[in-house]
């Protein structure tokens, strides 16, 4: 029997939402080690995981908005990519030598992660 349409689009669902969900702590095991060798200070690791968050927190208005203006489809995908470029632009940080900017872009890489974050899971 092969499952309905409706079906694939919930398991494609819930695989979209389970791996960029999993963004959200998948840095904590290997970041602040990283981000010490390179000369980032401690206190910058707060900023670098909260922007996450913070991210989301400022851009939930928009969200709403996006849902009612350009639907869920918009909304879904405008996160997929934004998740999708800001993971893989994150994997490029071992190329940076300087530690303000691999703090500075670590937590512009994290800011765009909660908004492509906010975009899934509002539009989910």
């Amino acid at each position: 029997m092969i499952p309905s349409k409706s079906y694939i689009l919930l398991g494609v669902m819930c695989a979209v939402n389970l791996l960029a969900n999993s963004a959200y702590s998948s840095i904590a095991p290997f970041y602040p080690n990283e981000a010490i060798n390179k000369g980032v200070p401690e206190f910058a690791l707060g900023f670098v995981f909260s922007g996450y968050s913070v991210s989301m927190v400022i851009f939930s208005p928009l969200f709403s908005k996006l849902l009612y203006t350009r639907g869920c489809r918009v909304v879904i995908t405008l996160g997929c990519l934004a998740e999708g470029i800001a993971m893989c632009v994150f994997g490029t940080f071992h190329f940076i030598d300087s530690g303000t900017w691999f703090a500075i872009m670590s937590i512009l890489c994290r800011f765009i992660e909660g908004f492509g974050n906010g975009c899934l899971n509002s539009g989910s």
